[in-house]
């Protein structure tokens, strides 16, 4: 279990148009756990690949988001974000195993990115609405000697669509898509 807070501000700037601004903090985790060892190698001494209890800490990184909202017309909404995460916290990914085997440790030193996000929403009723969106995210990745096998990363660039739905007052149900391209 861990520990965090979000914080934000959303502010109408006219009648049409919101600006915002958020932050989530890092979050420190103590993770306990097993290692589940399979296809080792015979012969290895030490119990080294032998099941055993393992534990890590993660921190899940802080962030700062800047969003617009602008209203075009009663039916179209634009919206769009900014988003830095921290990655540069992130140095080193460590797994320490209860069985004698030294720890498993990945150098990462990755460095903080962007991701830039534009949306719209088109009302067609009170009822019903479509949605569609673009996201580029920026890898944290600095290079090729710290991509790894257990954390790939490259460039993003994600593409959306959906719809929504109002069923009643206080209940909506939202259906959407979305697909992955990779940049290189």
């Amino acid at each position: 279990m861990g520990y965090g807070f979000n914080i934000g501000l959303l502010y109408d700037l006219n009648k049409d148009t919101r600006a915002g601004i958020a932050y989530r903090s890092r979050i420190k985790h103590d993770i306990d756990g097993s290692a589940d060892f399979a296809n080792a190698p015979a012969g290895i001494t030490g119990g080294w690949f032998s099941d055993c209890d393992a534990k890590a800490k993660l921190t899940m990184l802080d962030s700062l988001s800047l969003s617009l909202c602008h209203n075009f017309t009663p039916n179209l909404t634009n919206m769009g974000d900014i988003t830095w995460t921290n990655w540069s916290a992130f140095d080193e990914l460590a797994f320490e195993f209860a069985n004698g085997q030294p720890n498993g440790i990945t150098t990462e030193q990755w460095k903080g990115n962007y991701r830039y996000a534009l949306g719209l929403t088109y009302l067609l009723s009170d009822q019903w609405s479509l949605r569609v969106g673009m996201a580029y995210d920026e890898t944290p990745i600095p290079d090729s000697q710290h991509r790894t096998p257990r954390v790939p990363c490259d460039n993003r660039l994600w593409m959306a669509a959906g719809f929504g739905h109002k069923i009643s007052g206080n209940f909506t149900m939202d259906v959407a898509f979305y697909r992955r391209f990779k940049d290189r």
